[in-house]
């Protein structure tokens, strides 16, 4: 009798993650790119880039900067220092010199709360001298016509609030080969999400915002005791306070590109410090869709495990971890080509193998852990 009610929960849960799934898949399926068939360069632009001790990746982001195409008058870039212990700053200010054409500002960070990030989003803001805030993070690369998608988006749309899309720039690997797969998973789901109208996710390495939007909904207050969260935070307020003002831009020509982590222990931190944000987030299907996910990890853990105790264990591990395979694979494959990104086989076959054990410790570590960001340790 155990078993049997064991066996109708598993058949369960695996019926609601491939409809949880599906449904995201045919989101991601149903949004249309959008393209701008003429430059209108109405926009005015506020860009805001956070940085600390990023020496190594701010090259390679002040070089797209400079190839930006857009009137320079029509656009700004505020850099906000936090605390710098490297020569980052010194690398702004020379690129400044260099470009004395673009208008740039290097702030130092306000801190006054527990988010070192918001607290330097927030200063820039109040120091910003146009209505359309873009932020972004210094280990990006921005394409050429950034600005102009936006610019055009902005003018047909009247949005208030913008997700764009953010994609990892090519390495080679297992480590970066996971990130992209668990990557284009997460950008499934934020896709998906925005097109059944319960936005969840976004990603503050590509987004934009009104200024005076940012004002009503309070900014970042109420939230800025939880030290990340600067971009899923803000667009639960964006959406409770605009519904039909919030949106989501596919567009190729916009897609941000950002480094993927490095080591494993960096991979682990930064995903411990997503889960622990995430268990934050005021929306209820974002609750519902990360513990349904962990679940369904954790059931193929049990399975495996059990494999050797328990009659058709094995049995019901292959058909239960096929099933999950094929449904992950098409949401993956959907996202890659809007991402503009191959999948290695190999790699996403590996990779599944893998996820189980990688998603089921993260959850339970992000339970009781601290975690490790930009140099600093931070409480859940």
């Amino acid at each position: 009798m155990i078993l049997s009610w064991g066996l109708f929960f598993v058949i369960l849960v695996g019926i609601i993650y491939f409809l949880l799934i599906l449904g995201f898949y045919l989101g991601v399926k149903k949004i249309p790119e959008f393209i701008a068939d003429n430059p209108l360069f109405q926009t005015n632009f506020s860009i805001l880039i956070p940085f600390r001790d990023e020496a190594s990746n701010l090259p390679v982001l002040l070089d797209s900067i400079a190839q930006l195409d857009y009137p320079n008058n029509q656009f700004e870039v505020v850099f906000v220092n936090d605390d710098s212990s490297d020569n980052s700053v010194q690398l702004v200010q020379h690129f400044e010199k260099e470009h004395h054409n673009l208008n740039i500002k290097i702030l130092e960070n306000q801190r006054y709360s527990n988010s070192p990030k918001k607290d330097a989003i927030t200063t820039a803001i109040k120091q910003s001298k146009f209505d359309w805030i873009l932020t972004t993070d210094a280990d990006c690369i921005l394409p050429k016509k950034w600005l102009q998608i936006y610019d055009a988006y902005v003018s047909e749309n009247n949005p208030k609030f913008i997700a764009g899309l953010v994609s990892f720039q090519n390495k080679k690997g297992f480590l970066y080969q996971f990130q992209q797969l668990d990557w284009m998973s997460l950008v499934g789901v934020t896709i998906g999400s925005f097109v059944w109208k319960n936005p969840m996710l976004c990603s503050g390495a590509n987004l934009a915002y009104c200024k005076q939007a940012f004002i009503k909904v309070d900014g970042f207050k109420d939230n800025d005791q939880i030290a990340s969260g600067d971009d899923v935070f803000l667009l639960q307020k964006m959406q409770k306070a605009f519904p039909k003002q919030v949106s989501l831009l596919n567009s190729k020509e916009a897609i941000v590109q950002t480094k993927s982590e490095s080591t494993w222990q960096a991979l682990y931190q930064q995903r411990i410090r997503w889960a622990a944000k995430t268990s934050k987030i005021p929306n209820s299907f974002i609750t519902f869709t990360g513990i349904l996910v962990v679940l369904t990890n954790l059931l193929l853990l049990s399975f495996l495990f059990a494999s050797p105790f328990i009659e058709n264990a094995s049995f019901s591990l292959g058909i239960f971890f096929i099933i999950k395979l094929l449904i992950d694979r098409l949401l993956v494959v959907t996202v890659a080509t809007i991402l503009n990104q191959k999948i290695n086989f190999l790699s996403w076959f590996m990779g599944s193998l893998f996820y189980p054990f990688f998603s089921v410790s993260v959850a339970f570590i992000s339970l009781f852990s601290s975690y490790k960001w930009k140099g600093r340790k931070f409480l859940k």
